[in-house]
């Protein structure tokens, strides 16, 4: 882990209205991040991306991410415990936290985090917060 590159995203998340205790559902492209942490001296690892908002949302914080797989449509078995995520990089790392909740079949979702450590069965439980 690069802490530098932890701490400098965690206050550009902070920076971009991300707040202690917030759910932030991530959906993102990872190419402008690393293309920052390359350009600012920092290896911009997946891993570091995905602590740092850890880091922002801290310990009562929950993040999600989608973890859509298509291959059912192709007749591919679904296993909610090992089928990857097609949602990119970050999503499947995130995937593979201990303690991560993987939230249905249909339309999945990974709650990691507080949700997770609450016992979360399910994204439906949560309330959505828009601001």
């Amino acid at each position: 882990m690069d802490d530098q590159a932890v701490t400098s995203l965690a206050e550009d998340w902070r920076h971009a209205g991300i707040r202690t205790g917030d759910l932030v559902l991530i959906h993102s492209s990872l190419r402008r991040t690393v293309r920052r942490c390359v350009q600012g001296g920092m290896p911009g690892a997946v891993g570091d991306i995905l602590d740092s908002f850890r880091e922002a949302v801290g310990d009562t914080g929950t993040l999600l991410f989608p973890l859509f797989n298509f291959e059912f449509t192709e007749g591919v078995a679904f296993d909610i415990r090992t089928t990857p995520s097609q949602m990119g990089v970050l999503t499947e790392t995130a995937r593979q936290l201990d303690g991560a909740v993987r939230t249905g079949a249909s339309d999945l979702f990974l709650c990691c985090d507080r949700c997770s450590r609450r016992g979360v069965r399910g994204h439906r439980q949560l309330q959505w917060v828009w601001r």
